[in-house]
């Protein structure tokens, strides 16, 4: 399904994409000042098409009015396009519920038990993922991998990782002054500027990289640091040398899932 732009009152017009019932059907969504006005009206839920900066809206039947909510999608690579062998053998064994091996369905499997905690976060990460540009599944992938969604911390004061990491996404103490509660939008924001302040180090060390590329190694490097080798070995030193691969497993499970609950919630009408 292709993209289509044209100007209209010196915006540009975006196709978006409307789930009505199991149909995908795509419309124009004309862009004016402060207000959106679509057409032709309908109910159902609106949702962005694969670019950043435009808006997740719910119509309400019969009514040329709208709530509209800015909702951004990662500026750094499509998660959804970023290569994944999901958890390692290591990992699932490691998590029981009967997983006994890895793979993306492992991590699917542990993403999803995490779900209904991480909706209740949901808030915070939508902010702190417009802020810094990053896809909520994402920020929510690695909340699940760090802290099963606050799971394995809620009774150890948010502390992990023998006492060495912070938070949901699990702040390393030795190399940051963790910021805020361990279940607040001060973590997240601190943990989230971590992440992305690596793509550009990895950036820099391997130019022919593909946005999405860049995007695997500084999920590499938000667990193990600046020692990215080579895209073939990304996770060779990671926490059960999966650590990206597992984290854009779960990316890819919450990928729509959060965004249509937290349309659900906020782009109501009151």
């Amino acid at each position: 399904m292709s993209r289509k732009k044209r100007a209209w009152a010196n915006k540009e017009v975006e196709t978006f994409v409307c789930i009505l019932g199991e149909e995908d059907v795509v419309y124009d969504v004309y862009v004016a000042a402060a207000a959106i006005d679509i057409r032709p009206t309908t109910k159902g839920i609106w949702y962005r098409f694969g670019y950043r900066n435009g808006a997740v809206t719910r119509m309400v039947p019969d009514r040329w009015k709208c709530a509209t909510r800015e909702i951004s999608n990662m500026g750094y690579g499509n998660i959804m396009s970023v290569e994944t062998s999901g958890a390692s053998n290591v990992t699932a064994r490691a998590y029981g519920k009967g997983l006994t091996k890895g793979g993306v369905p492992a991590s699917e499997k542990m993403a999803s038990d995490d779900l209904e905690r991480m909706k209740s976060y949901k808030t915070i990460i939508g902010n702190v993922a417009d802020k810094y540009d990053v896809d909520r599944a994402l920020i929510a992938a690695i909340i699940s991998r760090e802290s099963q969604a606050g799971k394995s911390i809620s009774g150890k004061a948010g502390w992990g990782d023998n006492g060495k990491g912070f938070g949901l996404m699990q702040v390393d103490k030795r190399w940051h002054q963790p910021r805020g509660a361990w279940n607040s939008e001060a973590h997240l924001d601190q943990a989230t500027k971590i992440l992305v302040d690596f793509v550009p180090v990895v950036q820099k060390k391997f130019p022919g990289w593909s946005p999405e590329k860049h995007l695997k190694g500084a999920i590499a490097a938000y667990n193990m640091g600046e020692r990215v080798l080579s895209y073939s070995i990304v996770d060779h030193v990671t926490t059960g040398q999966d650590y990206s691969s597992d984290v854009v497993a779960r990316a890819q499970f919450y990928k729509g899932k959060l965004e249509r609950d937290l349309c659900d919630d906020l782009c109501s009408i009151s």
